[in-house]
């Protein structure tokens, strides 16, 4: 025993030192424009901890995902480091290395102590390419967070099941809790339970009854998941959802035995149908996985519940495949915990045969450390930056219009805007249809004196963004943008028309008022403006840019409290808002 145990610390140890060397380098990496800004910097929740912005994180979406535990660590870390992105890097590792830890530990006891399998599926969990995605992108966190807590949910079961202690069995739905805080795709841990039951031959009322405190709570958690993804699950048809399920799972499979070729994003760029050759094969092979998994059920418990695992782990993520009006069929992360059920079925294979040659074993499993190792260190430079991100995306899928758009738009921010043009060129001839693609064109034009071809971009923009159903928020600046450009043309009437239009197209959006508010204030139309900038903060009362306007139009009408009142909501929403602050002691002197 004291001998097993020790070989399971050298494992630990082996774990530790491969995770530090692999990834390591990179946590000098930057912050990516792919959501980062949006759940991390530019995000008020973040910037501060405080009574309110912990109320708003635990009763807001981010914006489709409910994560509050999540952005709770965002903030302890802008407390402690501010916004530098190593500290984002370094935390998201250590979850990485104890998640392998954990799955060490697991492994080792569902597997009833194997310690080769349990290696086996440990050592590939910490360095399999794959999960680059989830360890060295700082958004990714809800997916490293919400599996230590998983992970620990289902270390505490299995002491309970060992022990029959009621405390790990309270920590075990604790845990579950904390998971599902972090990232609602952990929800199938109680079926998970339930099959680790089944394959033990436990009580099968027992089980049942153990679970209905997991059940309730992944209830809960399940409903508050589907109203932040309402958009994607209505916009995808069950046949699409369907058939792109198949395919992300086949996906999985083989990047999990050929991780080549990996991206941030894999857009779906031909046609989803029944009768396409890619999902008939594609059909044909999940055929054949459910005929495996049927077999294994007979004659290998063990392959069974790992593939068991590795299917029901995917099952949350099939609801997003639809992303801003385009199909994407995989995304490294989901894979995350999932992988982990792929290892141990396909080890639970390996493992007996190789264990009678375990020198020739030794070394072939030697050999794929070495590969997915070198593999994974290199693929950790795809996240350096945004450019070296969408470059990445562009190699493996070069007439993604999402992509060549979005590295446009870095470039555009690097000052190149000769190449950045091209690149929203390129994406508007694969993506006729792309509204960024159509704006972001429209505003090179208009940097570069081009105004008629600008109005030209803004107004095709509006005239696709007009055909969608629902309109959404980031479908209004095309009349902002055109707004503006016929302003600067002198066209001033038919200028604020567009803001106003933006308004009748988008009441439920506070930017629509807020920019027809500064259309006003510049026109020194004061009483309207006031209106206006009163209408955004109704509507989103959180939206400090439209807070801090309308304490100055207060200003400027004679209303001293109003101003006082509503520049100290600014620095509630933006406490590092040094203009704010200096308004409201000025305010604050003056009033005396």
């Amino acid at each position: 025993m004291l001998l097993s145990r020790i070989r399971l610390q050298h494992v630990a140890i082996a774990i530790v030192l491969l995770c530090i060397a692999i990834f390591g380098l990179h946590l000098g990496n930057d912050f990516v424009l792919l959501d980062d800004g949006i759940l991390i910097f530019r995000n008020p929740f973040i910037a501060q901890l405080t009574p309110w912005s912990l109320k708003m994180i635990f009763t807001t979406y981010d914006p489709e995902l409910y994560v509050p535990l999540t952005l709770f660590t965002y903030q302890i870390e802008h407390l402690l480091f501010g916004f530098k992105p190593f500290f984002f890097h370094l935390d998201n590792l250590l979850l990485h290395i104890a998640n392998a830890l954990l799955v060490l530990t697991i492994t080792y006891k569902i597997s009833r102590k194997n310690l080769a399998l349990a290696a086996f599926v440990a050592i590939l969990f910490a360095i399999h390419p794959l999960h680059t995605e989830a360890v060295l992108w700082a958004s990714a966190r809800k997916d490293t967070l919400s599996a230590l807590f998983f992970l620990l949910s289902m270390d505490a079961f299995l002491r309970y099941r060992s022990r029959e202690n009621k405390k790990w069995y309270i920590g075990s739905i604790v845990f579950f809790l904390l998971a599902l805080l972090s990232k609602v795709s952990v929800i199938m841990l109680p079926f998970i339970f339930l099959m680790l039951d089944v394959r033990d031959k436990r009580p099968l009322k027992k089980s049942l009854l153990e679970q209905i405190p997991y059940f309730v709570l992944a209830m809960i958690f399940g409903i508050v998941a589907i109203l932040g993804k309402t958009k994607n699950i209505a916009g995808s048809d069950p046949l699409t959802t369907l058939l792109l399920a198949m395919k992300s799972t086949v996906f999985y499979i083989a990047k999990l035995f050929v991780p080549l070729q990996l991206s941030v994003i894999y857009p779906q760029t031909d046609p989803v149908s029944l009768m396409a050759p890619e999902f008939i094969a594609i059909i044909l092979g999940c055929i054949a996985l459910a005929i495996i998994f049927f077999v294994s059920l007979r004659y290998a418990k063990d392959v069974a519940f790992g593939l068991a695992f590795f299917g029901l782990m995917l099952i949350p993520n099939y609801s997003n495949f639809l992303k801003n009006n385009f199909f994407y069929f995989a995304s490294d992360r989901y894979a995350y915990l999932a992988s982990v059920g792929f290892f141990l079925a396909i080890g639970a294979v390996l493992v007996p045969f190789v264990q009678k040659k375990s020198t020739i074993a030794a070394s072939a499993f030697l050999t794929v450390i070495v590969i997915f190792s070198g593999l994974t260190f290199v693929h950790g430079k795809t996240w350096k930056n945004s450019e070296a991100l969408y470059r990445n995306v562009l190699d493996n899928y070069p007439r993604s219009g999402v992509a060549l758009n979005n590295l446009g738009d870095v470039l555009m921010k690097q000052d190149d805007a000769a190449a950045a043009k091209e690149y929203f060129e390129q994406a508007l001839e694969v993506s006729p249809g792309l509204l960024q693609a159509h704006l972001n064109l429209g505003n090179v034009y208009r940097a570069e004196n081009a105004l008629d071809k600008a109005v030209e971009e803004y107004r095709m923009f509006i005239r696709i963004a007009e055909q969608k159903d629902v309109m959404g928020p980031e479908d209004m600046a095309g009349y902002y943008f055109l707004g503006e450009t016929l302003e600067s043309m002198g066209k001033h009437q038919e200028s604020i028309r567009q803001f106003e239009i933006a308004t009748e197209k988008g009441p439920e959006f506070a930017e629509t008022f807020f920019n027809l508010g500064l259309q006003y204030q510049k026109r020194d139309r004061t009483n309207e403006a006031v209106k206006i900038f009163e209408q955004a903060v109704r509507v989103d009362p959180l939206y400090a840019r439209a807070h801090y306007h309308l304490a100055g139009v207060y200003g400027e009408t004679g209303n001293i409290a109003g101003a006082i009142r509503e520049l100290e909501i600014v620095l509630r929403l933006d406490p590092a808002n040094a203009a704010a602050r200096a308004h409201l002691q000025n305010l604050k002197q003056i009033r005396r």
